[in-house]
């Protein structure tokens, strides 16, 4: 009769004979195994708990302050006057700053002051208006690339600025 020559078993295999260990061993380590994984998920939970806990009463109480203020609440957009040399006529353009290149910006949301002088007949002084550029009837996107040869210079724009103001009350 010949001899049957059975495979070898992969490590992963074994049985308890195999290995030298008992069942109940075995069933033992497995228990302690699963213990491990829940107490690293009890953890993980507190912990994610406790932060997500934190950031809520931070934003819900605004306390403290100074975590509120740097984290939740919106930061205005620091604006730009840009003086331009249009055509031998300087002209400027308020806006955000979002790329500078080495030869362009780009301007996000830009807008000027359109001043217009009274008609005969009409009052004596000027009307002023502040215009966002994609407002106009062309609808250009809102956004400007402005090359360096054409800027004669720029200027960061106070908080108190009346153009911030003026953003805010357009639409």
């Amino acid at each position: 009769m010949p001899k049957i020559i059975e495979p070898p078993l992969h490590p992963h295999t074994r049985t308890s004979f195999d290995v030298g260990t008992s069942k109940e061993e075995i069933i033992q380590k497995k228990r302690s195994r699963i213990k491990a994984l829940i107490s690293v998920l009890i953890v993980l939970v507190l912990f994610f708990g406790l932060v997500f806990g934190c950031l809520w009463v931070v934003s819900y109480f605004q306390w403290p302050g100074f975590v509120y203020a740097k984290f939740f609440t919106e930061k205005p957009a620091k604006l730009w006057a840009v003086y331009l040399n249009a055509g031998g006529q300087p002209t400027t353009y308020y806006g955000e700053i979002v790329k500078w290149k080495d030869d362009y910006i780009v301007l996000k949301n830009p807008a000027y002051i359109d001043v217009r002088q009274p008609q005969n007949g009409t009052s004596s002084e000027p009307t002023v208006v502040f215009r966002r550029l994609s407002d106009e009837f062309y609808k250009p996107k809102p956004e400007a690339k402005i090359f360096w040869q054409n800027i004669i210079f720029l200027q960061e724009l106070a908080d108190d600025s009346p153009i911030h103001e003026a953003y805010k009350q357009s639409p």
